[in-house]
């Protein structure tokens, strides 16, 4: 085969041996490619900060100009900025994002980040035609690594995974079931009562092992929300000829034959009574394991997916689809508390030029919301836009997140009303006008009861910075946060720099002036779980 050019492989975690990114594009693209450049954003992030990660990855592009760039986004670990900048860097470079769950971040995410990039990779063909770029569907596994090894079957059933969702409650009611269940993966130490059957973190050959070494081999399939989606483990375990039974999810059934080539299970009673039939039934085990492993091979390998996706591609030479980009400057005015509190017919005098609204009141915008809160809201015809909020303080920098499409999801109504700020919303005109009573309340303090599903287009990417946390109690705000503060501990930690102790003592100062919600995500996190003299040993074992 005739090697393809350069790629920089720029996926977050491609450099970890351990994670999906590495295991399932890394070896795939040093078969197609002459040249692959490889740059982990997480890696450089953790060694490094965020603003130095951003400013290399564009060095590497300008001095590099690669063919391709395949991407992994995440969150915001890229500024939109620096992604806007790989085309005016490199014009005949063309960006690939793989979009791994679509189900639960189309509408608010991936279908946003079609901005920067000229194809994505997903993993759910139902999305196919609502992307603005070209999209492939693609959920290949890296039959080089998942492969069938001539090993004893030691474990009757073994699950590798983390206990998210209702997976937990799954393994306790085959363990009361008197079931022989082992499990591998990060969390379960956490959990005494599955002591006895945690078989600890697996490095990328051990998790080959286990998967050979099941007789059943089980899938969970909810993600955060609780929805059921289509995953990688399910390839991966298929790829080892290693029976499975996974968790319902439509998705699975249009690609493989039901009852022939998969077995699904929808609850625990279900599971429970497929394990025992199956573990009874041997050779029908494996018949169906070795159906949908010849299924694999065939049409779901890594490298022969990748070939067919980049041979289409180049089909379209230096030509990429066309990306309409909308234009949204001077169409968005800005109110103060001031503004809003003014009678209807002068607001309207002061709105008469603009389309859309938002708010300064405590925060601070960045750049791009415009485009980004705007554009969602024309995408899907909604009314409203919501971001996320980066939490700042002094000392700290940017320190939590707060989303906004996960609270609405996840909190109770009056919760949600209270984790929102009204600088995260961008609103129409009119539909401000109409309901100006109930924005001049909210921004008296009262709770905000106009967003909804149906006139709401979220934003998961933060656009907003707060300089005042919400009055929400932290087991609500624990739900619906993340903790940007580890990413500079990590980092300092790792460059050995004495701002380490700086950066501690930063955030026990912010919470003497009220901003609790680092220090106690910290004490939940650390000092519950050690002594107090030996809390900075535990910091610096854990960053």
């Amino acid at each position: 085969m005739n090697k393809k050019g350069k790629i920089l492989f720029a996926a977050w975690s491609c450099h970890n041996q351990n994670y999906f990114a590495y295991q399932t594009w890394d070896e795939p693209l040093k078969a197609i490619f002459k040249e692959v450049i490889s740059f982990d954003p997480q890696e450089y992030t953790y060694k490094f900060n965020k603003d130095k990660m951003n400013r290399d990855f564009l060095r590497i592009i300008e001095k590099e100009k690669p063919n391709y760039v395949f991407l992994w986004l995440i969150y915001d670990e890229f500024y939109p900025k620096t992604l806007f900048s790989i085309k005016k860097i490199s014009p005949k470079t063309k960006v690939i994002n793989f979009c791994g769950d679509d189900d639960a971040q189309f509408y608010d995410y991936s279908s946003l980040n079609s901005f920067f990039v000229d194809y994505s990779l997903i993993t759910h063909k139902e999305f196919i035609k609502s992307y603005k770029n070209k999209a492939f569907f693609s959920v290949g596994t890296n039959t080089k690594q998942f492969r069938p090894l001539d090993l004893k079957k030691e474990y009757d059933i073994s699950f590798i995974g983390t206990p998210k969702t209702d997976r937990a409650e799954f393994v306790s009611y085959l363990m009361n079931k008197g079931i022989k269940i082992k499990v591998f993966g990060a969390g379960w130490g956490q959990y005494p009562q599955f002591k006895k059957i945690y078989g600890g973190f697996l490095d990328k050959e051990d998790y080959t092992k286990v998967i050979n070494r099941s007789k059943i081999n089980l899938c969970f399939n909810k993600n955060y929300l609780g929805n059921t989606h289509v995953i990688q483990k399910f390839f991966e375990i298929n790829a080892c000829k290693s029976f499975m039974l996974t968790e319902y999810c439509k998705g699975y059934s249009d690609l493989f034959k039901l009852g022939k080539e998969l077995v699904m299970f929808k609850d625990e009673k279900e599971l429970y009574n497929k394990i025992i039939y199956y573990l009874k039934n041997e050779k029908e085990r494996e018949r169906i394991a070795e159906r949908a492993y010849n299924k694999i091979i065939k049409k779901y390998s890594s490298e022969s997916e990748l070939k067919r996706i980049f041979k289409e591609i180049e089909r379209f030479g230096d030509k990429v689809p066309k990306k309409d980009i909308p234009i949204v400057r001077d169409s968005l005015k800005y109110l103060s508390i001031k503004d809003i509190r003014n009678s209807k017919e002068e607001l309207k005098k002061a709105l008469k030029d603009y389309s859309y609204v938002s708010f300064k009141m405590s925060g601070e915008s960045l750049p791009y919301r415009e485009l980004f809160q705007i554009t969602a809201m024309k995408m899907f015809n909604k009314d409203i836009s919501c971001c996320d909020s980066y939490l700042y303080a002094k000392g700290l920098g940017d320190y939590l997140v707060l989303y906004s499409n996960l609270s609405f999801k996840v909190l109770k109504p009056d919760e949600f009303a209270k984790s929102i700020n009204l600088d995260q919303l961008v609103v129409k005109k009119e539909f401000l006008l109409s309901n100006l009573e109930r924005f001049v309340a909210f921004s008296k303090g009262s709770s905000i009861d106009i967003i909804n599903e149906k006139n709401t287009a979220f934003v998961t990417r933060p656009f907003v910075r707060l300089y005042k946390e919400p009055t929400i109690p932290y087991q609500t705000a624990k739900k619906i946060l993340w903790s940007k503060y580890e990413n500079n501990l990590k980092s300092y930690r790792n460059r050995k720099n004495p701002l380490f102790v700086v950066y501690l003592s930063s955030i026990l100062l912010n919470y003497l002036l009220g901003n609790k919600l680092v220090l106690k995500h910290i004490n939940e996190r650390i000092f519950l779980k050690v002594k107090k003299n030996k809390i900075i040993s535990s910091l610096r074992k854990l960053f």
